[in-house]
């Protein structure tokens, strides 16, 4: 690429390219970082049945791309796509019913802007057209972006079949290819394609055939190669999703929108479900007063833990005596008191508990009392679930009588409480309201909503909690641990509804690991690898604890709670609300990149998400004097995290090549290393820096400074009062970092801090 002369003398003050590093684009330019899923919803009935969604998407999203989804069987195929769509994907079973209309549409396409030959066409699984038969030459263009040449027939593949070659790069990711037996398409790679996994029929001379495949327009991988389902109907990657989307994307260097990372530490949030609040837990005597799940979990994980943040759902229908019966006054003034607490957000878990959201779409109450009849009438079966029977049978002994008929009995039931009709207003306005009831007078805080049962809520829905000002989480999530040792199991950021969004929580919690609080009670345990796995070699997740009140129930789930909450103490982590992380993640999909120069970009759009990756980057450093509203840079191995600073709405990021033995940033100035709490509106001179604070528990931080040792003086005052807090003198190290520990008053209110040592 050539670069301008403005470009080239740019270069030449900050050094040369470093060897193997992509250089950027030096005109004003989009970022292209969103993806077009096209579906066939003939197939799947929305977004996220697809198997782009399943399994796909978390890639994209932690290699930095968001998903759109377009129902090719509703939806007319737009002539010219924006300029900032990087790629089309499309995975099908079989060619669709619109296949025609597709694959002419997919030949020609382009997008809009300076690089219209640069949108890239990816197809998994079938490719989407009939490969035997009439060829046309649409269909041989189509190809030809994917890298391939139809044959013409498909070849019969058993025993006596062979690999050919395949690629270490791409193929054996989470398990090694077999080829399995049946038919298969003949392709082969087309003019300037690279052949990643050939297959032939036999070991004589029959005609080889592609599986894998990467060219200059695209890539294909059929369905072989993908993901494969062992016996238990758990799949595992043989492709390498991470490696075949870089190699047929081909970004090069550019800022990856993180969504793990805050202040250049992972971050860290947790959610109790309110789900057992009420629940007396089982008595050693028969005279012993019951105690409810709602007061162990005050006492033991709420209150202990004043430095680890919480978000506390609560299902206001088990507060109300006409629905949650005796307990319900009980379990309100045990909420109060929970919501007294700084480091306790309030969220809803909506007023009824629904199990199954998509009933509630097109409701009709006549159905509904259809099931309520039929429940009553019949046995109740050992309800899994929700919760074992134990429990569950705790929590009805204790229901009001009127209502007891009412009262979901198992999974068939669409919600736990059915006396009332349903109402969307009930469940998300109503029961937000309800919940700010509870809070502390002054405290005025916006409760978030957390999604209940199948976490597969309706457009409807998600739109009602952006009405009411609510953060919404729930759903997805995932297990990777040695029973479950997969990426696929894993759920990506979020996902399209319609014209609204959901953000998903990032992992699993208790109910998924103990099998919906049975049996074993220390399977939550088990989250420890999960942490571990999401965040290494790859963060992919950031750290989230999430368990429900009916985990105050058994010594075993207790401890293990406990367990969990003491290794979060002794984790380098940066904690937040739950409801921050739904903003990040809503942040992630509104971002919007530019170009702007040579290894310089403007960030717009961005919402809460404060942190960007470049991967690799071990041959460049954050470039302070060309950059603005960044608050630092932190690297660890080859990836580089830059800071975003809330107080600029569009930050511009730049890198230049890093010179032998230099920092994650440039010298001179102040630059954020890594920090617990949250840092924001940095302002800095030659010999001071001044920024505003707030968090959880002790206030580690450690900032690169310029100059010498110091001392540096610490100064810590309350952001609204002016109030000095705290004053203290601290050395730099000779490395040049400065590392402060601030004393734990974040969580009440944010602080300003100043440094100098002028």
């Amino acid at each position: 690429m050539k670069l301008t002369l403005l470009a080239a003398l740019a270069y030449l003050s900050i050094g040369m390219i470093p060897a193997g590093q992509a250089a950027v684009p030096d005109a004003v330019a989009p970022v292209a970082r969103r993806i077009l899923a096209v579906y066939d919803g003939n197939a799947d009935s929305a977004p996220r049945f697809t198997r782009i969604h399943r399994y796909a998407e978390l890639p994209l999203n932690y290699l930095g791309y968001q998903l759109e989804y377009l129902d090719l069987s509703r939806a007319p195929l737009p002539a010219e796509l924006d300029a900032d769509i990087a790629a089309v994907l499309v995975w099908f079973d079989a060619p669709p019913l619109e296949s025609a209309r597709f694959v002419a549409w997919a030949a020609e396409v382009r997008r809009a802007g300076r690089d219209p030959d640069g949108l890239r066409l990816v197809a998994f699984g079938d490719p989407g057209l009939p490969l035997i038969g009439a060829r046309s030459e649409a269909g041989d263009a189509y190809l030809a972006r994917l890298g391939l040449v139809a044959g013409g027939w498909e070849t019969r593949f058993g025993v006596w079949s062979r690999v050919v070659s395949a690629d270490p790069k791409l193929i054996g990711f989470e398990r090694e290819f077999s080829i399995p037996p049946g038919r298969l398409p003949a392709l082969t790679a087309a003019p300037g394609a690279t052949s990643r996994l050939r297959i032939a029929a036999d070991p004589g001379g029959a005609p080889a055939s592609e599986m894998v495949v990467t060219a200059p327009g695209g890539g294909y991988a059929n369905d072989v190669a993908l993901v494969r389902e062992d016996g238990a109907g758990f799949g595992r990657w043989i492709l390498d999703p991470f490696a075949f989307f870089e190699a047929v994307l081909a970004p090069g260097l550019w800022p990856v929108p993180d969504t793990t990372t805050l202040s250049g530490r992972r971050i860290f949030f947790s959610t109790i479900s309110g789900e057992g609040w009420t629940t007396a837990a089982p008595a050693e005597r028969l005279d012993d007063s019951p105690v409810l799940a709602g007061a162990i979990v005050l006492d033991q994980f709420l209150t202990p833990y004043p430095d680890i943040p919480v978000t506390l759902s609560l299902v206001t229908g088990d507060l109300d005596p006409a629905l949650g019966g005796p307990f319900a006054a009980q379990g309100e003034a045990l909420a109060k008191a929970a919501l007294t607490l700084p480091a306790v957000e309030p969220a809803s878990r909506s007023r009824t508990l629904p199990s199954r959201w998509t009933f509630f779409e097109n409701y009709r109450r006549d159905q509904e009392l259809a099931i309520v009849d039929r429940l009553g009438r019949t046995a109740r079966p050992t309800d899994r679930s929700l919760v074992s029977e134990a429990v569950s049978t705790l929590g009805r002994a204790f229901a009001p009588p009127d209502a007891g008929a009412y009262l979901g009995r198992g999974g068939d039931a669409p919600r736990r409480y059915m006396l009332e009709p349903f109402d969307l207003d009930a469940e998300v306005g109503g029961s937000l309201r309800a919940v700010s009831a509870l809070e502390p007078a002054g405290r005025g805080e916006t409760p978030a909503f957390a999604w209940s049962g199948d976490a597969q809520p309706f457009e409807a829905a998600l739109a009602a909690t952006r009405a009411a000002g609510a953060p919404a989480l729930g759903g997805g999530g995932g297990v990777y641990d040695a029973t479950l040792p997969t990426v696929s199991n894993l759920a990506p950021i979020g996902v399209a509804v319609g014209g609204e969004r959901q953000v998903y929580s990032a992992l699993s919690g208790d109910a998924a690991f103990t099998h919906f609080w049975s049996t074993p009670s220390h399977g939550f345990l088990r989250l420890a690898r999960t942490v571990e796995a999401t965040g290494s070699p790859r963060r992919l997740k950031p750290y989230e604890l999430s368990y429900a009140a009916y985990s105050a129930l058994g010594l075993g789930l207790r401890t293990a709670v406990r367990m969990q909450l003491d290794a979060v103490r002794t984790a380098s982590v940066a904690p937040i609300p739950a409801s921050r992380y739904a903003a990040i993640a809503a942040g992630f999909a509104s971002l919007r990149e530019t170009t702007t120069g040579p290894l310089a970009w403007r960030i717009e759009g961005q919402g809460a998400l404060a942190t960007l990756r470049f991967d690799p980057a071990g041959g460049y450093q954050l470039d302070l004097a060309r950059s603005r509203g960044v608050t630092g840079a932190r690297r660890e191995g080859d990836t580089l995290y830059v800071g975003l600073d809330a107080a600029e709405p569009t930050p511009v990021v730049a890198l230049r090549p890093l010179p032998r033995g230099a920092t994650a940033a440039s010298a001179p100035g102040f630059a954020l290393d890594n920090a617990r709490w949250s840092v924001r509106n940095v302002v800095q001179d030659a010999c001071s820096l001044r920024f505003e604070a707030q968090g959880f528990g002790p206030g580690e931080m450690t900032w690169r400074v310029p100059g010498g040792a110091g001392p540096w003086r610490v100064e810590v005052s309350d952001a609204v009062s002016g109030e000095r807090i705290y004053w203290d003198q601290q050395p730099a190290g000779a490395d040049g970092l400065l590392s402060l520990t601030l004393p734990p008053v974040g969580a009440v209110r944010p602080v300003r801090v100043g440094l100098s040592d002028c």
